[in-house]
């Protein structure tokens, strides 16, 4: 007897499954007709994207923009994926944030927030334009950037703010330092803008560097004539003269 109700139950409830994924197969195919013939009012009444306006850009790749914002040209205006391009245009480089909208009847509008570089990174050959998080933007020339700060060496761009903090100590002398080289991930050598090396120590180099320019006559005397100082002796600042340079003059008193 028990067997004989799951058997009605089975004949009961498969042919109600069946009906059920019908109706579902023939709403789908409704719906697929209804957005077709939308999409087709769409086109006849004029309300294709015709134009593509885009402010905010400055480094982004023109082509690499055009690639991207090509695709919706000649879509139905009311049924472009704004989503789906603005995800495509913070895929590129330059594009830290981007917005999208349609403007009826056929125009897409696009704003761009660009990165912005903080410094010029040199690394394997190669050199790169970087945010302030060390973020790697996109390769560029020295050309492109002259007035960003140089550093150099594997792992230098995730050491912009260690950095920063050590130059606020000394902005004077920060303000004369043409680039930073990250020695071994382990410490900062420095390049002034006269040439000089500053070989800083691994540990405390801001207490390194203080003693440096606090000595006598500071960096002003000792950049004329010296080739470079070592500071990574604790208690010792090692000096070497250029070849080609006259003996620096103390100042008075000295």
């Amino acid at each position: 007897m028990s067997a004989m109700r799951w058997r009605w139950r089975w004949v009961l409830v498969v042919p109600a499954v069946v009906a059920g994924m019908a109706a579902l197969l023939v709403w789908t195919d409704a719906f697929t007709r209804l957005a077709s013939a939308a999409k087709n009012a769409s086109t006849n009444a004029g309300l294709t994207i015709a134009e593509v306006w885009v402010e905010g850009r400055s480094r982004t790749e023109r082509n690499a923009l055009i690639r991207v914002l090509a695709a919706p040209v000649g879509e139905p205006s009311l049924f472009v994926d704004v989503d789906a391009i603005v995800d495509k245009v913070r895929e590129l480089d330059w594009v830290a944030d981007a917005q999208a909208r349609v403007q009826l009847p056929g125009r897409l509008q696009v704003s761009l927030q660009e990165r912005t570089p903080v410094a010029l990174w040199q690394t394997g050959g190669t050199l790169y334009a970087i945010e302030a998080s060390g973020h790697v933007i996109d390769t560029v020339t020295f050309r492109d950037f002259p007035e960003l700060p140089l550093v150099v060496g594997e792992g230098a761009n995730t050491m912009l703010g260690d950095l920063a903090d050590l130059f606020a100590t000394q902005p004077q002398f920060a303000s004369r330092v043409d680039a930073a080289i990250w020695v071994s991930r382990r410490r900062w050598t420095l390049q002034t803008d006269s040439g000089l090396i500053v070989h800083l120590p691994e540990t405390a180099p801001s207490t390194a560097l203080a003693k440096l320019t606090g000595s006598v006559g500071g960096i002003e005397w000792l950049s004329p004539s010296v080739g470079a100082v070592d500071l990574r002796i604790p208690e010792r600042i090692v000096v070497r003269m250029r070849a080609d340079a006259p003996p620096p003059s103390l100042p008075d008193g000295v």
